[in-house]
């Protein structure tokens, strides 16, 4: 008996340090990014870091001082290159294979603070008693990473003079019709919260949609819009408080920007694209399953029965027709962005869905799936700064080409 009692205490043991392992696999988590901020070197990581996974020392001969951040890997090794002060360098690399090593080395000793924000445990600050900040030269900002196919990858678009001009916006801004007044644009990033939505690659949905959704409200400010964000922040919104909330400030057009995905990896590599939605009843197979991803937060609130009876209430308004062309300026003007960086950016069309979040807008609304998160290449090009900006500038674009046609068919 006590034979048998040690052997089911080793088999619990076993299976806790298996599921440990596995949980620790799973919330991968990656340093994305480093900057100078107030003087400051400011980390961020894609998921939160715990202060007991920092540890700092110094060391002499020459001065170091050394931060290992633990179960922490590098999403760039070119991080720290642009940074620079007198008389102090800074090494980062992969130090272990869950240990990103931080050396700050220096000709005399020095003292420094560190400390995460509040309210933002994905960030890490490091404050240095030197002048930091980054050198002067064309190739000062992050180049996105290559792409997996075997064609050439594209130039660092930061450096080319059209793109700067584009982000100032003086490309493409050539009004011919310029609009009657300031339309209110409600702009929603998907999930948030608790709620991730897809992931994949140690990549969450709702951390990628939300860096897009910000672009989008500052070009639309840029542009002369009034402009509201469902949440600005990593905070969860109930899906029907979404409309509600667009419908409170009486917005003219409702946007929500979310990320695509499959589920059997063996299709992974393969489904890919940009597709716009509107609100009415999924047409094909593949529209429902993106709608049934996208709305599993309130599935299991609601029975079979009632769903039925609020969609069949709202599908056939007079909003729906205007969704539907206001999707299609707006997915066309994605993929004429989006192609200016890559060609093969693949259009998945323009569809119809039942999507929860869009149920009960008083206005033209529309949801876009940027790519699919799960495909490589894809997810690659989404986490690009510049190719998150032509994905902005085409819903921007887009939902300035709507209003117009709208006016001028009024008129």
């Amino acid at each position: 008996m006590a034979k048998i009692n040690k052997f089911k205490r080793y088999l619990i043991s076993l299976f806790l340090i298996i599921i440990s392992l596995t949980s620790l696999h799973s919330n991968e988590n990656y340093l994305k990014n480093v900057q100078i901020t107030k003087g400051e070197l400011k980390f961020t990581f894609f998921n939160d870091i715990k202060k007991s996974d920092i540890n700092t020392f110094t060391l002499d001969n020459p001065y170091r001082r050394v931060f290992d951040f633990k179960n922490v890997k590098l999403f760039n090794k070119n991080l720290l290159k642009d940074i620079s002060a007198k008389n102090i360098s800074f090494r980062i690399a992969q130090y272990q294979s869950n240990i990103i090593r931080l050396v700050i080395e220096s000709s005399s000793p020095f003292k420094c603070s560190y400390y995460s924000p509040i309210l933002s445990n994905n960030i890490y600050n490091i404050v240095l008693p030197y002048d930091i900040k980054y050198k002067k030269h064309s190739n000062s900002k992050y180049k996105p990473p290559k792409d997996t196919d075997n064609k050439k990858p594209i130039k660092d678009v930061s450096e080319l003079s059209w793109y700067k001009k584009l982000l100032e916006g003086n490309v493409d801004n050539k009004i011919d019709y310029r609009l009657k007044k300031r339309y209110r644009v409600v702009v929603d990033a998907g999930h948030g919260g608790h709620d991730g939505g897809a992931t994949a690659g140690g990549y969450r949905e709702k951390d990628i949609v939300l860096q897009i959704a910000k672009r989008v409200k500052k070009m639309l400010l840029r542009e002369g819009y009034r402009v509201s964000m469902t949440r600005d922040s990593d905070n969860f919104v109930k899906l029907s408080n979404r409309t509600k909330f667009s419908n409170k400030r009486k917005a003219d057009i409702f946007v929500s920007i979310h990320a695509n995905a499959v589920g059997k990896k063996s299709r992974a590599s393969i489904v890919n694209g940009v597709e716009t939605y509107f609100l009415s009843k999924a047409r094909t197979a593949r529209a429902k399953r993106v709608a049934a991803k996208e709305n599993r937060a309130v599935l299991n609130s609601k029975d079979y029965h009632t769903r039925n009876v609020i969609l069949n209430d709202v599908l056939n308004g007079p909003k729906i027709v205007l969704s539907n062309k206001l999707a299609i300026d707006v997915q066309k003007s994605i993929l004429g962005y989006t192609r200016s960086l890559y060609k093969d950016v693949r259009d998945s069309g323009v569809k119809s869905a039942p999507f929860w979040v869009l149920v009960g807008a008083q206005t033209p609304s529309i949801l876009v799936e940027v790519g699919y998160i799960t495909h490589p290449k894809e997810r690659s090009r989404l986490l690009q700064s510049s190719y998150q900006t032509m994905i902005a500038k085409g819903i921007v674009k887009g939902i300035g080409k709507y209003l117009r046609n709208r006016e001028k068919e009024l008129n």
